[in-house]
């Protein structure tokens, strides 16, 4: 079983490790070249059903590393038809089945770009920050500074999830296999399950075995379990 591993730094670029040989590539920032990033500062990134990594920058625009040729194309906010309406992106997610990536933007709302066209085909939000975006069984949830939403693909109707005043201060989610949301916050965790909303829990920093540290980043794991 092969694997491989991008590692994001927030203004460092990406390095990425190859186990075969057992060392580390950088890929730095230069927009002029095709073996570097359009920028330095790094959001959030995924891995489509190619193996190849999209990458959103927070002042670059959308960046595209080919894993196999090590070549990187760079998607800017120029103002064609069909271009990224940002450069400052913030959080993606990719829907395998109709091979399209949803970008969530600073200030911008959400964006849909089609991967074998090369162009954004909708727009959303567009006066809205996104923090963290995710796909599951045909629907896009997303958190943004309005709330936490959900827009169903197949309609692109759009319902929210979770009040403004719930998700306050909130950066980052997962959903679970028993369709809780995890919700990172400024002062601890929110957990509210899709199935009963009325089902919802705060778990404090400092309390019930959290540490006072805010958490960044939440996985589950085979075991179930939410780490």
């Amino acid at each position: 079983l092969q694997y491989y591993v991008h590692i994001a730094y927030y203004n460092g670029g990406i390095h990425y490790f190859n186990p075969e040989m057992d060392i580390f590539t950088h890929y730095s920032e230069d927009v002029e070249r095709s073996d570097c990033l359009s920028f330095f500062f790094i959001g959030k990134m995924i891995e489509d059903k190619r193996g190849d990594v999209w990458i959103c920058t927070e002042g670059g625009g959308l960046n595209h590393l080919n894993r196999q040729t090590g070549k990187i194309t760079h998607y800017l906010a120029d103002g064609k038809p069909g271009s990224i309406p940002f450069n400052n992106l913030k959080c993606i997610a990719y829907d395998d089945k109709a091979d399209r990536l949803y970008v969530g933007t600073h200030t911008r709302g959400l964006f849909c770009f089609d991967i074998l066209i090369r162009q954004v085909v909708s727009h959303y939000q567009p006066e809205s920050t996104l923090f963290s975006l995710a796909v599951r069984n045909d629907k896009l949830y997303f958190l943004s500074a309005q709330g936490m939403f959900m827009m169903e693909l197949k309609t692109n109707a759009i319902s929210r999830v979770l009040p403004k005043e719930e998700t306050l201060s909130g950066s980052n989610f997962i959903i679970d296999s028993a369709n809780n949301i995890w919700i990172t916050k400024g002062t601890g965790l929110l957990r509210s399950n899709l199935d009963n909303p009325e089902n919802k829990q705060f778990y404090k920093y400092g309390e019930n075995g959290l540490s006072n540290l805010p958490v960044l980043c939440m996985a589950e794991y085979q075991d179930k379990n939410v780490y």
